[in-house]
């Protein structure tokens, strides 16, 4: 196919194709989170995952590994502080950052998930 008809077709890409399994993807895996954790988003648990393993992050390094923008990451950080899961305070370094720390409760929910996360990666292979 040339790259002309590759912009006539898309959908019979590979970048196409791939898009539409992260998708697809996507809504099979916050249809099943919905039933364990109604309220909590995938995103949600992305970054409470990645915040576990580097508490001390920051918000672009989030948004660059979800791939989210800034805006983004900061409204789904407030959703989180707002469902208790993470707290936030103002960094006294620099009155422009926040500190930002995963709570028992959003530590207790990434415990509980854990072999959903499992389930959905082995599903997602296969």
């Amino acid at each position: 196919m040339s790259n002309k008809e590759s912009f006539l077709y898309p959908d019979q890409t590979l970048f196409y194709s791939i898009e539409k399994a992260i998708k697809l993807y996507r809504r099979y895996a916050q249809a099943r989170l919905k039933q364990m954790y109604p309220g909590l988003t995938i995103d949600q648990l992305l970054i409470l995952s990645k915040m576990e393993q580097n508490e001390d992050i920051s918000h672009v390094e989030l948004s660059q590994l979800i791939f989210k923008d800034i805006a983004s990451i900061s409204r789904i950080l407030s959703s989180l502080e707002e469902k208790k899961l993470l707290q936030r305070k103002l960094n006294p370094a620099n009155k422009r950052r926040f500190l930002t720390r995963i709570t028992p409760k959003g530590r207790e929910v990434l415990q509980k998930l854990a072999p959903f996360v499992s389930q959905n990666r082995a599903g997602a292979l296969h």
